[in-house]
């Protein structure tokens, strides 16, 4: 059985088809093309020659009771109206940070590139930091993903840590800022991950995003033990989106 797989962003909606345990090559669409996310489903699901009888979903926004609500679009999904309009047996509404954190396990060494040179330890926590249109996090423990919307967390400027992100001219030092934050929040001993788009590793290693990352007043010591890695796969998400459906049992 096949399974629609989607990564719905708030500036590109990716779109490919999980079948036999193979996904599709990925299909983009921007979304300012669209009215809404049922249309740009649709659109894919017009392509396709045998309709997918499940789908997997992740969107850039909060999910409750199976609804959800895009943080930088005017754009809603219902699991509910997704089984009615496109006719699938079984829908899962996920946060975008989720199937990227699942598919963290499945990075092969040559995905990732390492800032700087500390040993993980195994049996901690991990997080992610995800870059696109706006600013995305999670934690990863052994057993679980918990998606966060760490952007929108409010600084004392009044402007949201994603605002102020991006709209200010020392970008790697309030990024530098930012994973310090995560990092004395949670301790994540077994990798603080980053990925997005809007990052690349020549940057990273020109403005020493690992040594900006150490600086602190009392907890240097600490911040030196967290390893920090950039995922450069740009298909994170179809390597989780894959998992999710497979510990799903939709395919």
């Amino acid at each position: 059985m096949s399974v629609l797989l989607a990564d719905i962003g708030g500036t590109h909606a990716r779109f490919a088809i999980l079948k036999s345990g193979k996904v599709s090559d990925v299909y983009r669409y921007r979304c300012s093309d669209f009215k809404s996310a049922y249309m740009a489903i649709h659109s894919f699901l017009l392509m396709q020659t045998v309709m997918p009888k499940s789908a997997v979903i992740a969107m850039a926004g909060v999910i409750i009771d199976g609804k959800g609500k895009w943080t930088n679009l005017p754009w809603v999904l219902d699991e509910k109206k997704l089984k009615k309009q496109f006719g699938f047996r079984s829908v899962l509404l996920v946060n975008d940070l989720i199937p990227q954190g699942e598919g963290i396990s499945c990075l092969k060494k040559t995905d990732v590139v390492q800032l700087n040179t500390v040993e993980p330890q195994r049996e901690s926590l991990k997080s992610l930091i995800s870059l696109g249109t706006g600013v995305g996090a999670c934690v990863i423990s052994k057993s679980a993903i918990y998606p966060s919307e760490y952007g929108q967390t409010v600084l004392q400027n009044g402007q949201t840590l994603e605002k102020s992100l991006f709209n200010q001219k020392n970008f790697y030092t309030d990024l530098a800022l930012a994973m310090q934050n995560m990092a004395l929040t949670i301790q994540p001993m077994g990798g603080l991950y980053l990925a997005g788009g809007i990052l690349s590793v020549m940057d990273l290693k020109k403005h020493n995003l690992a040594k900006q990352f150490s600086k602190h007043p009392t907890m240097q010591t600490l911040l030196k033990k967290v390893p920090i890695y950039f995922i450069v796969n740009k298909d994170l998400a179809f390597l989780g989106l894959s998992k999710l459906a497979k510990k799903s049992c939709l395919t």
